[in-house]
């Protein structure tokens, strides 16, 4: 019966930790996505309409929204405002597939820190 309790409190705080991580992700895709939108309409309110510098400025925008990859949250959000840039069109797939190499280093690179810390202390 303990196990049982212990079993279910561990799949409701999965279930928890999933769902702030969902609403992470999508508030941070969200800001990204609306930086984009945002530059787009300051061009386009613009006098003279040029479309390759709006999207040049949206472009920008778009990227300064992204997380940092100081955590390891942080590189999950990264990897999913890339991938939604990339269906988006946002980026290149040369410029896409860069980014996502940055981030799988910088992933393994907290990973193995990680795992150096728990063997120092073990």
């Amino acid at each position: 019966m303990e196990h049982e309790i212990t079993t279910r409190a561990n799949a409701r705080r999965l279930v928890e930790e999933q769902k702030r991580i969902s609403e992470e992700t999508i508030s941070a895709v969200s800001r990204a996505n609306g930086a984009l939108v945002e530059a787009i309409k300051a061009a386009n309110a613009g006098s003279s309409f040029d479309l390759k510098t709006a999207v040049a400025e949206a472009k920008e925008a778009w990227l300064a929204e992204l997380p940092l990859l100081d955590s390891i949250n942080n590189v999950r959000l990264y990897i999913s405002c890339i991938a939604c840039g990339m269906q988006m069109r946002v980026l290149t797939p040369q410029e896409s597939r860069a980014m996502m190499f940055i981030a799988q280093t910088q992933l393994s690179a907290m990973r193995e820190e990680k795992a150096a810390a728990r063997r120092r202390v073990a």
